[in-house]
């Protein structure tokens, strides 16, 4: 077993017991741990190739869209695929056509590979919360609560991207730099035709998004365990 499918299999293992697990603070640990794992992998990944003469990867387009619509792209999933696919250092864009928008990634094979396990399991999250919280409240209520989970989401994810920063060695943080521009590269040079679209306002039901802000702190990211980069596994367990 490679050292990605290896990680992927124990984050799953976690993902389950916290599913599984009826205490809150059980569950949150569980999620802490898989996340953890999640970034120590990147991490010593991004150390061991700034120290090898050629990279073990470059990026590709994933050639699965990571969702289909016949329509709009909501506002609130625009927001958390941006979120994720900056914190997994992938680049995202919406490929239309007269029947549909796909919203398709481009990255390197493993980090597309966990940012996609991380937004599955973010979006039902948000999912559960939604219905959970919003039933019997109305479309506009749930849109809005949506959007409120979102940008919490994305407040807690640029945060945990700084305490790793300021944690990290500059060697890997170059690395993890590299990663990004380079997947924003390539999706430029296979779509050169793409141009950037104004941001969609963010019109909310007012209490639906302070609901689902308030209830974003329940989506767990994994912040509450110390810093990942601390104790990364050395070159001999990265294929």
């Amino acid at each position: 077993m490679s050292a990605i499918e290896d990680v992927i299999s124990k984050v799953r293992k976690l993902y389950a017991l916290a599913e599984a697990n009826t205490s809150e603070n059980e569950a949150a640990v569980a999620v802490a741990a898989a996340e953890k794992l999640l970034q120590q992998y990147r991490l010593s990944r991004a150390e061991v190739d700034a120290h090898s003469d050629t990279d073990s990867e470059s990026p590709i387009e994933d050639g699965e869209p990571l969702e289909t619509y016949t329509s709009r792209v909501p506002v609130w999933q625009q927001v958390l695929v941006g979120a994720l696919a900056s914190h997994y250092g992938c680049a995202i864009y919406q490929a239309r056509s007269s029947t549909q928008t796909a919203i398709r990634v481009v990255g390197c094979p493993s980090d597309v590979r966990l940012f996609r396990l991380q937004y599955g399991r973010v979006k039902s999250q948000i999912d559960r919360l939604t219905l959970k919280n919003g039933l019997g409240k109305g479309r506009s209520y749930c849109d809005s609560y949506r959007k409120g989970l979102v940008v919490v989401v994305h407040e807690r994810l640029n945060a945990m991207r700084t305490e790793v920063r300021q944690a990290a060695t500059s060697t890997a943080l170059v690395k993890l730099d590299e990663r990004e521009s380079l997947a924003a590269r390539v999706l430029r040079d296979n779509h050169a035709n793409i141009r950037t679209s104004r941001p969609t306002p963010m019109r909310v039901y007012h209490d639906g998004f302070e609901a689902g802000r308030s209830d974003g702190q329940k989506i767990g990211l994994g912040e509450e365990l110390e810093s990942p980069v601390r104790g990364l596994p050395g070159p001999s367990h990265i294929c």
